[in-house]
């Protein structure tokens, strides 16, 4: 009996419907099958058996829904190979052709101008707002100095930006192409995107490999960038001039130096020491691509 009640209990708890979870379930694995199809292996219902216990797949009523994945070997995920050195150009090649693929055929986003400028000066603003509130005084003055350089881009270059836009580059993507979710093995697999945020994941093509190259580059792998940009340009004869690559950089920095900032808002703080740190670690990198549109502008 007290099993029972345990489970009911624990069934009382449930934030969703189990309808929406099997929905939800299946929207994730629609999403990564894009990228990575033999990993996502469908959706199991968890269900509570007459004896008050939950099971995977049994034969009570389904109470919520799981994704099932086969497992890959962490020894080749890129975050692991780029720690151990174990990388080569024909790797990195082999990604951006995997992933050229995917933009040439992921589904074409239609956004308002006025919305679509308006994302990116939000990202800055709310990143600024953040930074300046929970940063030391290092990283307010870099706060400045980023986001006055992002605004003026957004600013005198939305030619640019929205010729990106009228051209068809903005895609439905991954929407968190980060190291840590890259498969390096016979053929690379990406796994893991963002599924639960569609306007995340509507971007650039260009933008989200500035992304990915920004955090290799967090890591310490500066050189993967311009691998990725050059492969990318030769396979999709899609040729954004550098600082459109370096205006992404920035800002996919600047915004992820936001959020490790608000773990410290956090209650309790877990690891108070990392998230000022890892948010300077982001602002380097900020800084250092809005030095380079900067001094584009003046040339």
């Amino acid at each position: 009996m007290a099993a029972r009640l345990e489970g009911v209990n624990r069934l009382s708890r449930l934030p969703f419907a189990p309808a929406a979870r099997r929905r939800n379930a299946e929207a994730e694995v629609r999403l990564n099958r894009r990228l990575a199809a033999a990993v996502y292996v469908g959706v199991v219902p968890l269900t509570l058996e007459r004896g008050g216990d939950f099971a995977i797949g049994g034969k009570g009523c389904a109470v919520d829904w799981l994704v099932k994945m086969i497992r890959l070997p962490a020894s080749h995920m890129l975050d692991d190979r780029l720690a151990r050195g174990d990388l080569c150009h024909a790797d990195v090649n082999a990604l951006a052709d995997r992933l050229a693929r995917f933009y040439a055929t992921a589904r074409r986003v239609h956004v308002c101008p006025t919305i679509y400028l308006g994302r990116l000066r939000a990202e800055c603003r709310s990143s600024s707002t953040a930074l300046q509130s929970g940063g030391g005084p290092a990283l307010q003055h870099a706060t400045q100095y980023v986001a006055r350089g992002l605004e003026t881009f957004i600013l005198c270059r939305k030619d640019l930006l929205l010729r990106r836009l009228d051209g068809g580059q903005v895609v439905e993507g991954h929407g968190d192409l980060r190291p840590e979710h890259i498969y390096l093995g016979p053929e690379p697999v990406v796994i893991d995107c963002l599924e639960f945020r569609a306007d995340l994941r509507c971007l650039d093509a260009v933008e989200e490999l500035a992304f990915l190259a920004m955090e290799c580059e967090r890591i310490g792998a500066r050189d993967i960038g311009p691998i990725l940009f050059r492969r990318y340009r030769l396979r999709t004869r899609d040729f954004p001039p550098p600082e459109l690559f370096a205006f992404y950089k920035a800002i996919a920095a600047f915004v992820r130096a936001r959020l490790a900032i608000l773990h410290l808002q956090e209650f309790p703080v877990r690891n108070p020491a990392k998230w000022p740190k890892r948010a300077a670690e982001y602002l380097v990198i900020a800084t250092r691509e809005t030095q380079r549109l900067i001094s584009g502008s003046r040339t």
